[in-house]
């Protein structure tokens, strides 16, 4: 599965595009999201996909703007046809959807084949990328690049943890269990690094720069003195607020005590 960095920077791009319109056909909605569904898809589906879209496509605060999707079938192949403003359907190509159109079918159609159907507001096709199992391979080309510059990955639900050299892979699944609130069934929400550092440990995690100016600097000192003696067994821990490429932005040491 690619890391929720790679995820979150997909969802983003393909969120640019979107836009919503209305329909007679059955659906779901939560908040700004709506999911229509027919032609052999059942709500059960919808569901499924309205729950993984939601979290990724949402901004910060109230003001997502409203989004429809519609999922039907042609055989044993998902049709997601995303409604898109007429300007930015050429923007949209298969070098940059297809590793979150494998993303999708992995995570929430069984590894089915999909294909993205791009619509005007009445969901009239305007471009379809048909499903190539190319995009398999360029997400395991992303996995082995993500393991050459953050790590070994570990994960448990909606954590993933990847280690430097030196680290004992113990912690790798200790630490993605203890940030784990979904028993291992969740998608991946954050993603931490860790490095050896003499006798302690860097535990980085990722997050922005705007979370950082808005959360008191209390918090992440007590996360480093919290991380230290419940994951790493008393040893010093050095947690830092990091951007999505695990560069430092802030640190803060543990405290014994």
């Amino acid at each position: 599965m690619l890391s929720s960095k790679t995820y979150t920077r997909l969802g983003i791009l393909l969120t640019c595009f979107l836009v919503s319109c209305t329909g007679k056909a059955p659906s779901v909605k939560k908040e700004y999201l709506e999911v229509f569904y027919k032609d052999g898809v059942t709500q059960a589906n919808a569901q499924e996909l309205l729950e993984f879209l939601y979290p990724l496509w949402r901004t910060d605060g109230d003001n997502t703007g409203a989004k429809s999707v519609q999922l039907t079938k042609t055989a044993d192949t998902v049709n997601f046809r995303m409604v898109t403003l007429p300007e930015r359907v050429s923007t949209i190509t298969a070098e940059n959807i297809g590793a979150f159109i494998q993303l999708m079918s992995d995570t929430v159609f069984d590894a089915a084949p999909v294909n993205l159907v791009i619509c005007d507001d009445h969901f009239r096709e305007q471009k379809t990328i048909r499903y190539s199992e190319n995009f398999r391979k360029s997400t395991a080309g992303r996995e082995a690049r993500n393991r050459e510059l953050f790590g070994t990955r570990y994960h448990s639900g909606t954590t993933e943890v990847y280690l430097q050299p030196g680290v004992a892979p113990a912690f790798g699944n200790k630490l993605a269990a203890y940030f784990d609130d979904s028993k291992g069934q969740g998608q991946v929400q954050v993603s931490f690094q860790v490095l050896k550092e003499g006798g302690g440990y860097i535990v980085k995690m990722a997050t922005s720069q705007e979370f950082v100016n808005k959360t008191a600097d209390s918090v992440f000192q007590n996360m480093a003195n919290t991380l230290s003696k419940e994951v790493f067994d008393g040893a010093t821990v050095t947690f830092v607020a990091a951007n999505t490429m695990f560069d430092d932005i802030k640190q803060f040491k543990s405290k014994e005590g």
